[in-house]
């Protein structure tokens, strides 16, 4: 049995600083706002800088990550990489693996 709850907020609070803050529209926006942050750190964090590139957002309930990397094994890590933090979440990966083209200067001509 699910619940939900509906909680009102103000729309503005005001911080310790005396700047107006928007304030979530509710506590799933929270929520919300945390597992993007959450898997942007996972793969900021990350040993493959390809992968701190990587971006996340949150369409329709699910965590969307956008970008480009050179192999699908980074690609596949990548969402391996999230899959802790999005534990109930589908995870849809629309990482594009674009091979790196070799450049004029590695081509010896005679």
């Amino acid at each position: 049995m699910s619940t939900t709850m509906i909680v009102e907020t103000l729309p503005m609070v005001t911080a310790r600083s005396k700047k107006i803050v928007p304030m979530p529209e509710s506590i799933a926006d929270t929520a919300s706002s945390l597992l993007v942050i959450a898997a942007s750190g996972s793969l900021r964090s990350c040993h493959y800088r390809e992968l701190r590139q990587v971006e996340c957002t949150l369409q329709s309930g699910d965590l969307i990550l956008q970008g480009q990397v050179s192999t699908f094994h980074l690609k596949q890590l990548a969402q391996e990489t999230v899959r802790s933090v999005a534990r109930e979440m589908r995870i849809v990966n629309r990482l594009e693996v674009v091979y790196a083209s070799p450049s004029n200067e590695s081509i010896e001509t005679q």
